[in-house]
């Protein structure tokens, strides 16, 4: 999540502005790969001027930060959460209680209390199930986050 003062709005509007008096792409251009002329390129456009300007301003995070743009960077992001769970031996980390009969866990898994997980389930590595979850008979499950609701 990106938080923007007024003046990102103010840049913004220059970028647009811009962005529609450049001349349209090129064959060139598209073999080299350069930037469409119809895309407003937030880091290079809107947060490089508000840095020139003194009107950008940042807060350093003293954990872990990663930034998700995709599915693929969710499940990844994931994976880095339930490794620190392990790392601080979290209570988050799905345990089955000794003698209590649940699926097989590979790696690290959380799995909440409210998500229905058939015994015969084989989970991880890397998944967090969420509450309202159905997870059924056999299925294997991996690097994956299982919404609620999901069956």
């Amino acid at each position: 999540m990106y938080c923007f003062v007024a003046a990102a709005f103010v840049e913004y509007l220059t970028a647009v502005r811009a962005m529609k008096s450049r001349p349209s792409a090129t064959d060139l251009a598209a073999i080299l790969e350069l930037p469409s002329s119809n895309v407003i390129r937030l880091e290079q456009e809107i947060l490089v001027p508000l840095a020139d300007q003194g009107k950008l301003y940042t807060y350093e995070l003293p954990g872990f930060w990663s930034q998700i743009k995709s599915p693929a960077a969710a499940v990844r992001c994931s994976a880095l959460y339930l490794e620190q769970y392990a790392l601080l031996g979290s209570p988050m980390l799905y345990s089955k209680p000794a003698g209590a009969e649940g699926p097989i866990i590979v790696g690290h898994v959380t799995i909440d209390e409210n998500a229905d997980v058939h015994p015969t389930a084989k989970i991880g590595p890397t998944v967090s199930i969420c509450a309202g979850a159905t997870v059924g008979k056999g299925v294997r499950v991996g690097n994956s986050i299982i919404l609620e609701g999901v069956h």
